[in-house]
């Protein structure tokens, strides 16, 4: 019988073996002190933008979520940084200002395109305006035609920015994204929380709203239902019509908007934009002129 006090893990003290040595025995001891493995590395997410296109006081670049095409749905941005005190337009830019407008034409494999608004703010100097101070990013849902071949975007974009002056402004873009899995790009992040201001639909409010014409040149909004103190109204629509800021005349069930329009013709039965403003929330509805 061998003597125990000569195995090397004996421990003089206790008299018996260390654990070393007992796990040693029970062939686990490969896992003693075993390194803990090491995870895989993950490849950096890689950018999907242009060039920014500058144009002194603001400037402007293409962004997509993702650096290939997926599934063949994608979510892109115009990214729109602006120096301090300079503001750029809202789809409707109120008393003055321009409008982005986006041209999609010259792609190839595009099916659809569909621009999305965050929420604007209301701006009261020199006049009443509607759009963004400092950066916004304007989300574009867009559709490869085929997903098996190559998305070649070609965007003319032309917008507004204004501090004591309104400079207009045109940029091109071009951006090329290839069939594959569509992994987030470092700009995914980013266009998805302006994607998320987007205004919800105004039943998510609890809240319906009608519009009818009082005369040519007035519109008579009520909004029903919802919480809380009556939101700001925004009012567009028809192509070629101008609506002045909405006058709130009464609060209650249902509370009663008024608007000044110019139309130069009959509007009933076309279709106006309802954006509602309160405590950083915003919600739409699309209503038919009574």
């Amino acid at each position: 019988m061998s003597d125990i006090r000569k195995n090397p893990f004996f421990h003089p003290v206790t008299g018996g073996l260390t654990l070393v040595a007992a796990l040693t025995l029970l062939g686990v001891g490969a896992f003693v002190n075993a390194p803990e493995p090491v995870a895989a590395a993950q490849t950096p997410a890689q950018s999907a933008a242009s060039d920014w296109v500058d144009h002194d006081y603001a400037k402007v670049r293409l962004v997509s979520a993702q650096t290939e095409i997926g599934d063949g749905s994608l979510l892109l941005g115009v990214e729109i940084a602006l120096d301090k005190g300079w503001k750029t337009y809202w789809r409707y830019p109120g008393d003055s200002g321009l409008p982005p407008r986006f041209d999609w034409s010259g792609s190839e494999n595009l099916k659809a395109a569909e621009t999305l608004w965050p929420a604007p703010e209301k701006f009261t100097q020199p006049d009443t305006t509607y759009g963004y101070k400092k950066h916004v990013i304007l989300p574009v849902r867009v559709e490869a035609a085929k997903k098996g071949e190559p998305l070649k975007l070609s965007l003319a974009f032309s917008y507004g920015f204004c501090d004591e002056i309104c400079v207009p402004a045109d940029a091109a873009f071009d951006m090329t994204l290839m069939p594959g899995e569509g992994e987030r790009s470092v700009e995914a992040a980013e266009i998805e929380i302006f994607e998320a201001r987007v205004p919800e639909a105004l039943s998510a409010r609890g809240s319906r709203a009608t519009a009818r014409l009082e005369n040519e040149n007035k519109l008579e909004l009520l909004l029903e239902g919802g919480n809380g103190a009556p939101p700001v109204l925004i009012v567009d629509g028809p192509k070629g019509v101008y609506f002045a800021e909405a006058e709130l005349e009464h609060i209650g069930e249902p509370s009663r908007y008024t608007v000044e329009l110019d139309a130069g013709r009959d509007i009933t039965g076309e279709m106006l934009n309802l954006t509602f403003l309160a405590g950083g929330k915003a919600w739409e509805e699309r209503v038919e002129i009574r």
